[in-house]
């Protein structure tokens, strides 16, 4: 380390200048930093996954639509609405953006005729007089789907020209937004609910978020960093090290073409509360130096010397911590890893060249460190006491974390009064919603036996909660033999075989030509993963009543989704209990003591399972937007445990005799102040997320506040009596490496 800090000395120059203009670079380019608002990333956990959707979207193809523009009327809705509905369908669809817009004006439905069954238009079958609602009880598949509930709205569904149903570049909604002003007669209200409109909102929401949480951070840190520091340096050197890191960052990721998409858009303030923790430790150390009278230089040196391989350490157990998640079976999980262990590097690299590079410049007249008040104690914890108060927190952990669920919902990021929100919940009450699920049944689909088995599931499915619509190939065959009271063996047949000789009219989306697989489409509220799975549940319970030859099983998209949602979640803990075995095998190699390894793990395991138990206890779900906190936790804590671990270690060294009770007694004196400086800063980080509109961003600012002041306590209460204990009648522990 000593020559690291030399060449750091000598380079000073060059090594500020380019830091300098990188970060000026990373100004420029700032602009360009894209984000990304699509959920597929997340959704497709793996390529088997992804595969078996293919298959399934192969079997039955499904012309998904792109928006839905809801219309609302005064009174219900009649022959002379459903004229105004395609006069607006047509309008639409005179946009090149826009490819067909389906409605009760043009929805396909089928009508017997002496010769056979004729395929037509919904708006045709209206008779005069009678209401949209009414008639469509001839034709129930539409019911809760293209006509309200209470008959007085009904909808649009829209169908874009492009091929990528991903794409963000927002043509459909803008063209929607432009057109529907000028078509909608006046006295109708209308509202469109689509993945464009989430994107452009969840964008919206991403830059104000970064933009208030960071500028926040920044404000406070200007206020808090004067008085510890008392200087006008201990200000601008940490703060300036830390936008440095911030803008290479971003300079780095615009010119290799990467982004930052809904899980990784946390990873600025990452950089931001760890760049200004090291930032903090070395500006503390050179206070120290030049408050013992050694000059600029000198105190430099020792700067990186001493704190810049706790800081090394510090950032590399974290690094550690990200990078452990590359044995998650989902690939947005494992980009997420590498992405901010990276970050975490970087920013080291970074503020340990920086902050001593400008310290060297800096005019030096003396030192004014701010003690902190309760930390220049006489003496060690009372060991009884501390170990104590340690169990009953554990066991208030434990029975916490029996409590927590693991759940996701697509819109879970949302305040809960956004209009998307009200609108989706809107959609939900008034029609049957646009989420859901599929359930694909496998048999002799042309046999009588097998086809009131499918709908008597189907009805099953329905008294599932939430559960609002199931539509099956059962009901076209009921169209095709004019809603029947009872389905025969030859009216099954007869309504097939028309269906069949009808391309236009046969149902390719819920059944197999070759009859030997069906899909039933089940539509519910958005009550995220849990409900999903017990939906499931209920599925399975269903088909095991099912007749000999027939088999159902849930399948599709929504699967697959809401599979990767727990997928995210689950290997994010999975990697946090790798990264805590690494991370103290680690501490055991470097301070060359597997007691001191064991040690450490108490303190560090601690906050994490503190705010586990207070997740479960407040009732706060387990989700994909605060799950990676915890690998985050848990290398802000080891930093706690570093910074004293290494203390001890040169107070030991310096002091070959010195009794380790005296020695952790000195280290907590010299890097008490500094854990509890850089414990405030991480914990300002924590709380300007509070503002966030993000539900998670919030859920993670309570969390990581509460994990950095439960490790903060845990290394100036426990790990000193932890330590103590296990270093009685030892010899000074060395470590691998100079210091």
């Amino acid at each position: 380390m000593n020559r690291i800090a030399r060449w750091i000395y000598r380079g000073r120059t060059p090594i500020l200048a380019g830091v300098l203009i990188a970060a000026l670079c990373g100004a420029v380019l700032l602009p360009r930093l894209r984000l990304s608002f699509s959920l597929v990333p997340l959704i497709e956990a793996n390529e088997t996954e992804r595969a078996a959707v293919e298959v399934f979207d192969e079997d039955f193809p499904t012309d998904y639509q792109n928006a839905v523009v809801m219309l609302d009327w005064p009174d219900e809705i009649g022959a002379a609405e459903v004229a105004t509905l395609g006069e607006i369908g047509a309008r639409l669809t005179s946009r090149p953006e826009i490819r067909a817009a389906v409605s009760l004006a043009n929805a396909p439905v089928v009508v017997r005729t002496p010769v056979g069954i004729l395929p037509t238009s919904f708006g045709r079958t209206i008779r005069e007089g009678e209401t949209a609602r009414a008639a469509a009880q001839r034709h129930p598949i539409l019911l809760d789907r293209l006509v309200s509930r209470d008959g007085r709205g009904a909808v649009i569904l829209v169908h874009s020209a492009r091929e990528d149903a991903n794409d963000t570049s927002f043509e459909l909604l803008h063209a929607l937004e432009s057109e529907l002003p000028r078509a909608v007669p006046e006295g109708v209200s209308w509202e469109i609910l689509a993945p464009d409109v989430a994107r452009r909102t969840m964008r919206d929401y991403m830059i104000a978020d970064l933009r208030r949480s960071l500028g926040l951070a920044f404000a406070i840190f200007a206020l808090l960093l004067p008085l510890i520091f008392r200087s006008v340096r201990g200000v601008v050197v940490p703060l300036g090290a830390v936008l440095v890191s911030l803008a290479v960052a971003a300079a780095l990721l615009v010119l290799s073409g990467g982004e930052l998409n809904l899980i990784e858009v946390a990873v600025p303030g990452i950089m931001a509360a760890i760049g200004l923790c090291d930032a903090i430790h070395l500006q503390h150390r050179f206070e120290e130096a030049i408050a013992a009278g050694a000059g600029r230089r000198r105190a430099v040196l020792l700067t990186i010397r001493k704190v810049g391989l706790a800081c090394f350490f510090t950032s590399f157990t974290t690094a550690i911590g990200f990078l452990s998640l590359l044995v998650a079976d989902h690939a947005a999980v494992r980009i997420f890893g590498i992405k901010a262990a990276i970050a975490v590097m970087l920013t080291f690299v970074l503020v340990v060249v920086t902050v001593p590079a400008a310290l060297s410049f800096w005019p030096v007249r003396g030192a004014r460190l701010a003690r902190v008040p309760g930390i220049r104690f006489g003496g060690l914890p009372r060991a009884r006491p501390v170990l104590v108060a340690t169990a009953l927190v554990t066991v208030f952990a434990v029975l916490g974390i029996d409590r927590v669920r693991v759940d996701s919902r697509w819109l879970e990021e949302m305040p809960a009064d956004d209009p998307l929100v009200l609108r989706l919940a809107r959609y939900e009450r008034d029609y049957s919603g646009l989420l859901g699920f599929d359930v694909r049944v496998r048999g002799d689909l042309g046999k009588l036996e097998h086809a009131l088995a499918v709908e008597r599931l189907a009805s099953g499915l329905l008294t599932s909660p939430g559960v609002n619509r199931v539509e099956s190939y059962v009901d076209w065959v009921r169209e095709a033999a004019g809603q029947p009271e009872r389905l025969t063996q030859a009216e099954l047949s007869a309504s097939l075989e028309r269906l069949a000789a009808v391309e236009s009219v046969f149902p390719r989306h819920l059944l197999r030509p070759d009859l030997r697989a069906a899909r039933l489409a089940a539509f519910t509220d958005d009550a995220g993963s849990s409900r999903f799975f017990r939906h499931k549940a209920h599925l399975e319970a269903l088909a095991r009543e099912l007749p000999d030859g027939v088999e159902a099983e849930v399948a599709g998209f929504m699967l697959m989704a809401n599979r990767s949602s727990r997928l995210l979640v689950t290997t994010m803990l999975e990697s946090f209990a790798i990264s805590l075995l690494v991370i103290s095998v680690f501490i055991a190699l470097l301070y060359r003591s597997v007691r001191i390894g064991l040690v450490a793990i108490v303190p560090n395991v601690l906050p994490v399972l503190v705010a586990l138990g207070v997740q479960g206890w407040l009732d706060v779900p387990l989700r994909i937007g605060i799950v990676m906190i915890y690998s985050l936790g848990l290398g802000l804590a080891v930093d706690d445990t570093i910074h004293v671990l290494t203390r001890y270690r040169q107070e030991r060294r310096s002091g070959p005799g010195l009794p380790p009770r005296i020695a952790i007694e000195r280290s907590l004196r010299s890097a008490g102040s500094a854990l509890v400086v850089t414990t405030a800063v991480i914990l300002v980080e924590a709380l300007c997320c509070l503002p966030s509109s993000f539900n998670s961003l919030r859920d993670v600012g309570t969390l990581l506040g509460l994990i950095v002041v439960t490790a903060l306590l845990a290394d100036l209460f426990l790990l000193p009596v932890l330590l103590e204990r296990a270093t009685r009648s030892r010899r000074p522990p060395t470590a691998s490496g100079r210091s």
